[in-house]
């Protein structure tokens, strides 16, 4: 089998294999070698397992590629011992500017003290595909190195960590990383498609539109003042003409 028919298209944007079952360390590093002239591409491997020494030649194969600005892992089986040494190698890669790891099941099976909030955090990922189980706030969680690793990466635009985390994915990031500041380069991508700063986006714009609220409900406040200083006025003007002419004086009720 051709390097061609194992990785089903080498395109000049990048490397890429779909639908494989099985994936060799040698394979990767032939077609690897292939591309090294690749520029501003895709490195994408989908529907295959790798194993920890796939994932450990990896690691050392794309900190020296030119030019990688979008890598796709989707779907490789990868674990929590895989997630922390990409943590490791991502900030390496210059340029990076998309992660995509959905479909993996990276799960912690370190001990920690049990913190009420391991235990929401857990509940809010029981149906993700990033799995963070009751330890999430363990220092060697290989989600939070990741996350963590992707807001020091200064060209980074998106990170995608399955289509299903849900349903507060701002939670879930907090319980994390015990920070609600996701800086606005990184994008975690819920099931609706929605990215963390499109919900900041949508926060911002409700209080710009309470901040409109507010201002209108004051200014509507300021028109009624305006229209009983006018009233008064007249009243007042009306007082002193009846006074002038002898006329009994009717006052307005307030």
């Amino acid at each position: 089998m051709s390097k061609q028919e194992c990785f089903g298209s080498l395109h000049p944007t990048g490397l890429s294999t779909h639908g494989l079952r099985k994936i060799s360390s040698a394979v990767i590093a032939a077609a690897v070698r292939d591309c090294v002239d690749v520029c501003d591409g895709e490195f994408s491997i989908c529907d295959v397992t790798l194993s920890m020494d796939e994932v450990h030649l990896l690691c050392r194969i794309l900190p020296i590629l030119p030019h990688v600005a979008e890598l796709k892992l989707c779907n490789c089986g990868l674990d929590n011992r895989a997630a922390r040494l990409l943590a490791e190698t991502l900030p390496k890669i210059d340029g990076l500017r998309e992660i995509d790891l959905s479909g993996n099941r990276i799960t912690d099976t370190c001990e920690c003290h049990s913190h009420s909030r391991d235990h929401r955090a857990a509940n809010v990922a029981r149906s993700c595909e990033l799995l963070v189980h009751a330890a999430s706030m363990c220092e060697h969680t290989g989600a939070k190195l990741l996350i963590n690793a992707a807001l020091g990466m200064r060209h980074l635009k998106k990170m995608d960590l399955g289509h299903s985390v849900s349903p507060s994915t701002r939670f879930l990031v907090r319980a994390l990383l015990g920070t609600d500041d996701l800086k606005w380069l990184l994008k975690i991508i819920t099931s609706e498609g929605e990215t963390e700063r499109e919900r900041e986006d949508e926060r911002e714009e409700w209080e710009r539109e309470r901040e409109r609220e507010e201002e209108r409900r004051k200014e509507g406040e300021r028109r009624v003042e305006r229209a009983r200083a006018r009233r008064r006025e007249r009243e007042r003007e009306n007082e002193s003409k009846s006074e002038s002419e002898g006329a009994p004086i009717v006052k307005r009720r307030p």
